[in-house]
C-alpha cells in the first residue's frame, strides 16, 4: 500500500496559479515538500519555461492540456 500515492491524488487539480518550486540551473520542478528543492525558487505553474519536467520523487502537479 503506498500512502504517498493515495494522497497525492486526493489533492486539488493544479491550476496555471498553482506554485511550484525550480532551481536555477535544474531542469525539474517540485512540490514545496520535496526533499530535492534546495535553494529553489517559487513560480506559477502556468508561468513555469518548458525547460521544466516534473520530479520523480515528489510528484508535483501537470497542467493537464
Amino acid at each position: 500500500w503506498d500512502w504517498s500515492r493515495r494522497l497525492i491524488a486526493a489533492l486539488p487539480e493544479a491550476t496555471p496559479e498553482t506554485l511550484v518550486y525550480v532551481t536555477e540551473n535544474g531542469e525539474k520542478y517540485h512540490r514545496k515538500e520535496c526533499r530535492l528543492k534546495q535553494g529553489s525558487k517559487s513560480i506559477a505553474l502556468g508561468e513555469l519555461p518548458k525547460k521544466y519536467t516534473p520530479c520523480k520523487q515528489c510528484e508535483p502537479p501537470v497542467l493537464k492540456k
